[in-house]
């Protein structure tokens, strides 16, 4: 097990976070880009360093692609100078649901596990098994309340082998599947199972299956039915979505991510809508009518019938206003010298 050092790669140590039997896992900071990153180490269990360097690229990079509003981003990744492999991971501001477990709303509950089943929708359309989902490993971000699954560092892609020796099984007992517990290999509906412990968990305050040591809870998996919930306010219907995603036999679980997020999206929980950041409500906008010009305001207080509308209209300085006065004035003049020439010869 490696010492706790000041730098891992390039990124400085805060903390540690916790260790686990996979691994332990470091606050840290980029100081590139002055970003606070989660560090963890992997514990090499096989033999050939080598060997277990290739596999862990080829996972590494394949956990790169998981790219979703409920996944954990996968950074960078690396190795140390005394050989152990370091993951470089987003740092979430926020508590795991460990902390929260048997305190939340019904309602937040299913629409965690919503989130969950959206995460493990993408990883799985990708090839890529988590083997280890479970309540620490599941973080409520403060900012945006998405729940976000992380640690993907014992993940299984379909292009690449385990990146343990064979027989060993990884992952946490409470959670771990019955065929994984019987050392079969997993799918998709190994991690849908660990999934449902941890919706049993968040219900409840705590996994149905515990023990002394790792084998008796594996025996409670492979054999004890489901413990019967206590908490009064979970509708029948989401009663059968866990004991369905709980199933011992795979063919009698969900099948895929989707099926059972089908199921969830038909019950009526009331849930919550703090995962979806709201947006603020759009105002109305009002138009102004633009301010009417000299001419508009002079043509309302002349506003009469014939002439005077028109010249209301055009203006008295208009030149053809001006013209037609002229015309005017000249035929006035020629008629009144007509009169008096008429009057004069008499």
């Amino acid at each position: 097990m490696p010492e706790a050092t000041r730098r891992i790669g390039r990124y400085d140590i805060v903390s540690e976070l916790g260790r686990g039997g996979a691994g332990l896992v470091y606050q840290g900071v980029d100081p590139q880009i002055e970003r606070q990153v989660a560090i963890k180490i992997l514990f090499n269990r096989e033999g050939d360093p080598e060997r277990y360097w290739k596999r862990f690229q080829a996972e590494a990079k394949a956990i790169a692609q998981l790219i979703h509003q409920n996944i954990v981003v996968l950074y960078d990744w690396g190795q140390q100078a005394d050989g152990w492999n370091y993951l470089v991971m987003q740092y979430v501001v926020g508590r795991p649901l460990s902390k929260l477990v048997g305190q939340l709303p019904m309602p937040r509950v299913v629409e965690i596990t919503r989130g969950m089943l959206r995460a493990l929708r993408h990883a799985h359309s990708l090839g890529i098994l988590h083997r280890d989902v479970k309540s620490s490993n599941i973080f409520l971000d403060d900012i945006s309340g998405q729940p976000l699954l992380g640690d993907f560092g014992i993940a299984l892609t379909r292009t690449s082998q385990r990146l343990t020796t064979e027989g060993v099984v990884m992952g946490t007992p409470e959670y771990l599947a019955p065929e994984v517990c019987q050392g079969q290999t997993p799918d998709v509906r190994s991690d849908l199972y660990s999934l449902g412990i941890v919706l049993y968990e968040a219900l409840e305050g705590a996994p149905p299956f515990t023990g002394d040591n790792p084998l008796s809870v594996a025996f409670k998996h492979v054999h004890e039915p489901v413990p019967a919930l206590t908490r009064t306010d979970v509708p029948r219907a989401l009663e059968e979505v866990l004991l369905r995603a709980l199933a011992k036999n795979p063919a009698d679980r969900y099948q895929d991510a989707s099926e059972m997020l089908r199921d969830l999206d038909a019950l009526n929980t009331g849930r919550e809508t703090k995962s979806i950041p709201s947006l603020p409500p759009v105002l109305p906008i009002k138009i102004e009518a633009p301010e009417r010009r000299n001419d508009d305001r002079r043509q309302n207080n002349r506003r009469g019938t014939g002439a005077q509308s028109i010249l209301g209209t055009i203006g008295w300085t208009h030149p053809l206003v001006l013209v037609a006065t002229a015309i005017l004035l000249v035929a006035l003049v020629i008629l009144a010298l007509v009169a008096w020439m008429a009057l004069g010869h008499r």
